[in-house]
């Protein structure tokens, strides 16, 4: 009885426009969705530091770029479905992402290619986390 009787309370609508309502339930959902992305996250990063203490040999670069890979990733993935719960289907934004995609290629790309470039020093062993470097002044 007491399930049933909340049913009502997760069914109401919002927001409520042509073709998209955003209910009190799908909002929950979102919120757990988001969440659990986030403490997904959270014990993925501490298996992976708790890896790194036990094994001294293991890069320590390397490993840091991949947590803060795999923490991107994840968010990204707990993001799109809470897009998805909250009642926004994936696919109206193909269009969007097509745009964004041609505006990172555009628009950021030298921001992108500095990014792509730290990737490529921290996996190649040049530089380690906490160096610091310095660059000539005028």
């Amino acid at each position: 009885e007491g399930w049933h009787g909340l049913q009502p309370v997760l069914d109401f609508a919002l927001i409520r426009t042509s073709g998209f309502s955003l209910t009190v339930g799908g909002l929950l959902a979102a919120v757990l969705a988001i969440l659990v992305a986030l403490g997904l996250s959270m014990l993925l990063r501490r298996a992976l530091a708790r890896y790194a203490r036990h094994n001294q040999n293991v890069d320590r670069a390397g490993l840091y770029t991949v947590t803060h890979l795999l923490h991107y990733v994840v968010l990204a993935i707990g993001i799109l479905f809470a897009l998805e719960f909250a009642g926004l289907p994936i696919t109206r934004f193909a269009l969007f992402a097509g745009a964004i995609g041609v505006g990172l290629g555009f628009g950021l790309q030298s921001l992108f290619a500095n990014f792509i470039s730290g990737l490529v020093l921290l996996f190649g062993k040049s530089l380690k986390v906490g160096d610091f470097v310095e660059l000539e002044s005028d």
